[in-house]
């Protein structure tokens, strides 16, 4: 048995049409098979799905009630459960599963976003970043782990995540827009310099008024307003209340800091004009840093693809699986004359062109076409029989040729059919007698996704 030149058709495509069971809209089923495809594409999608589907393990002899890994699986007598390798040597060495610092961040799918999770070294939640699902492309490489002051730092090179995101330069600065350290989407960063940075700074702890930039003067019973430029303080005036020594303040941010102004927030609530109308489209151009025509969204694909998972997942018959249909598969499949009147009997997998036995059996090196059950008497035999009819040209000759012709003869055709029908094929076949439909049914579960939609590897679809 040999598979060569296979070509899968329509999978992304199968898997969102899933979920339009009655009427498709083309605009959205078009981006939504886009955005399966980058993810499926650049191996983002399978990490994530990994992840969690290991999450939580069956506890069986086959899987690891940790990890659901089957490497090397088996039962730790002092508990009963079942654990990988790894862990069952944790167990016996340490009585307990111990985190491990160094284990890769679990990454939380949003709909509108994507959250690292970053532990201590006990395992324990210290910060959960979020970042827009196109970025994880470029953090899933890196451990992460949450800094003293509230950013997300990787373990080997010591990065910042807002940097990475950003694809910064040695010198340049990165500014989080509204000061959350946590919220690392691009809409909320910024590439800036030092002072400007240094505009957008937090409120001191020891500030008593509650706005930057005023204090309470007791000797003058007033309220004083300044503001820091180029490292130097200017008076902005003194006031009987603190409200006129806020709007003295907010129009100074306004004038100096434009869009780095650290209390923009509160220009409305005190009547002050917003940035002028180039520091807008200056800082909308710095939050629409993705493709504004596409946009990926991970969480999109994660739920097209649990939703297909429920349906394929079905029991042969039940119909559910009509979506599998749409997944086509063609390949070049060499099977014995034995197995192919068996292959005959499907209805949903076709010839696309064969060899032929009829016309080209003359013409075949015999001793290449047959199988190694075939006896060698055989084999010369036949031989013999091709080389007489390839001398006489006689019809009784060819007959006796054709029709002595064993089981164990090997043809080649291009077939095409669908993961519906292949998923029969395994169910029924796979422990079949004849040793090719044996290997075929081991070579269905290698195609892309086939476990995860047809043989119940998908765990994450039962959550």
């Amino acid at each position: 048995m040999k598979v060569e030149n296979v070509k899968i058709y329509g999978l992304n495509e199968s898997l969102i049409a899933s979920g339009y069971p009655m009427k498709i809209d083309i605009s959205d089923f078009e981006y939504q098979v886009k955005n399966l495809d980058y993810w499926r594409s650049n191996g983002i999608f399978d990490y994530i799905i990994n992840q969690n589907n290991q999450l939580i393990g069956l506890n069986t002899k086959d899987s690891c009630k940790i990890c659901g890994s089957n490497n090397k699986v088996q039962q730790y007598k002092n508990t009963g459960d079942y654990y990988c390798n790894k862990h069952y040597k944790m167990m016996y060495r340490h009585g307990e599963i111990r985190p491990g610092y160094n284990k890769p961040n679990n990454i939380n799918i949003l709909e509108d976003c994507a959250e690292i999770i970053t532990t201590d070294k006990e395992g324990n939640e210290t910060g959960r970043f979020k970042i827009d699902h196109e970025d994880i492309i470029k953090i899933i490489k890196y451990k992460w782990h949450k800094t003293g002051n509230n950013y997300c730092m990787s373990n080997v090179d010591n990065y910042l995540l807002h940097r990475i995101i950003m694809d910064a330069e040695k010198d340049d600065v990165v500014d989080h827009i509204d000061r959350n350290t946590f919220d690392n989407r691009k809409f909320n960063l910024r590439l800036t310099n030092k002072q400007k940075n240094c505009f957008n700074s937090n409120i001191y702890k020891n500030n008593a008024s509650g706005i930057i930039g005023v204090s309470f003067n007791n000797e003058k019973n007033k309220w004083k307003a300044y503001i820091t430029i180029n490292n130097k303080q200017k008076s902005l005036g003194y006031y009987d209340n603190i409200n006129e020594a806020t709007v003295a303040r907010l129009i100074a941010e306004q004038q100096y800091f434009g869009s780095f102004s650290p209390q923009r927030h509160l220009f409305e609530k005190y009547g002050i004009d917003n940035i002028d109308e180039k520091e807008k489209l200056d800082d909308n151009n710095l939050k629409n840093t993705g493709n504004i025509e596409f946009k990926p969204n991970l969480f999109y694909a994660i739920q097209h693809y649990k939703r297909m998972c429920k349906l394929t997942n079905t029991p042969i018959g039940a119909a559910h699986d009509q979506a599998l249909t749409g997944i086509i598969v063609q390949f070049d499949l060499t099977f014995s004359n034995k197995a192919w009147v068996e292959l005959q009997r499907y209805h949903f997998i076709d010839f696309v062109s064969s060899q032929s036995t009829m016309h080209r059996i003359s013409k075949f090196d015999l001793s290449n076409q047959y199988n190694e059950y075939v006896d060698k008497r055989i084999i010369v035999i036949m031989e013999e029989l091709k080389d007489t009819y390839n001398r006489t040209q006689n019809k009784d000759d060819y007959l006796k040729l054709l029709y002595s012709n064993p089981a164990g003869f090997q043809l080649t055709a291009r077939m095409t059919t669908n993961y519906r029908q292949l998923k029969t094929m395994r169910s029924q076949r796979k422990n079949h007698r004849l040793p090719e439909w044996r290997e075929f049914c081991e070579w269905i579960g290698t195609l892309p996704m086939f476990e995860e939609l047809c043989l119940k590897k998908g765990i994450i679809c039962a959550k």
